[in-house]
């Protein structure tokens, strides 16, 4: 029922286990999920029309402790919850599927996992884009870079290499932003911080960034306090975030801390938590509970 409070429920060993039950209901989180998908996905033509992808597969899981009049009920109150909704112009399609018969071939599966392919397959004919042999060169030789641990590079660096592959210098950051849509690398060029930096390794940077965010227990670089205040309270103290960092020699940590702030994941802030008030703070609320 989409009117009940949502819980989270972790699946150990063939058991469920019930986790923390918020203070929304599963329609109001699915209502928010998918104005925040809608907000990234909503894209126009240059004519002003909606692209043709992506589209949205609304998909619910354990189709095996469900009825066909369960199934339909629960298709039926999703449609309910888009109906007249901006995210509902990118809906596909919406599927009850039972995860369970995954793998058992297309006689033992669900059908809705062939619907999922289709759909996936589509979506990847429109990503076919034809680029000059200089760009694929060029992005060879980052990733060889990149194999051998090589995480970070200077945009003189890339140019230099860019022009070493035949690519134009006036087209290197266009060629940069090309593989940092495609997730190949990491390119900022509007943050102060970072717009010299171009970032080979998109995981190596997720995982410093997480040292923090994931509240991974470095309390051997700063004393408990500012873990506590971290925990605790949401607050992220200079001090703190320049030691987890530190190890980052590539990045600089106000770097890191200009990105956080570019996709709202944390603010800057001036409390009184920590004796220090001239230590810059930000409010990081992803480490805080959820209710």
């Amino acid at each position: 029922d989409f009117k009940e409070r949502w819980k989270s429920v972790q699946f150990r060993q063939g058991r469920d286990i019930p986790g923390e039950e918020v203070n929304m209901t599963i329609s109001e989180l699915l209502d928010k999920w998918m104005a925040t998908i809608h907000s990234h996905l909503s894209s126009k033509t240059e004519k002003g029309d909606l692209l043709d992808y992506p589209r949205i597969l609304g998909i619910g899981t354990h189709g095996d402790g469900l009825n066909d009049g369960e199934k339909q009920s629960v298709i039926s109150q999703f449609n309910t919850l888009c109906k007249g909704k901006a995210f509902s112009e990118l809906m596909d399609d919406i599927l009850v599927i039972d995860n369970t018969t995954a793998g058992r071939g297309r006689d033992g599966e669900d059908p809705g996992f062939e619907r999922v392919r289709e759909s996936i397959l589509q979506f990847a004919k429109k990503l076919t884009v034809k680029t000059p042999v200089s760009w694929v060169l060029f992005r060879k030789i980052i990733q060889m870079f990149a194999k051998e641990s090589k995480n970070v590079i200077t945009f003189s660096e890339a140019k230099a290499i860019g022009v070493a592959c035949k690519i134009k210098a006036e087209d290197i950051h266009k060629v940069l932003m090309f593989y940092h849509d495609l997730g190949v690398i990491l390119y900022y060029s509007h943050i102060r911080n970072l717009q010299d930096k171009v970032i080979l390794s998109p995981r190596w940077f997720v995982e410093s960034l997480g040292k923090v965010l994931t509240l991974q227990g470095r309390e051997t670089y700063q004393t408990q306090e500012m873990w506590d205040i971290l925990r605790k309270k949401g607050i992220l103290i200079k001090p703190l975030y320049v030691a987890v960092w530190r190890e980052c020699e590539d990045i600089d940590p106000e770097g890191m801390m200009e990105l956080l702030v570019h996709f709202h994941l944390a603010a800057l802030v001036k409390t009184e938590v920590y004796y220090d008030l001239n230590a810059p703070q930000y409010f990081v609320p992803s480490v805080l509970p959820l209710f």
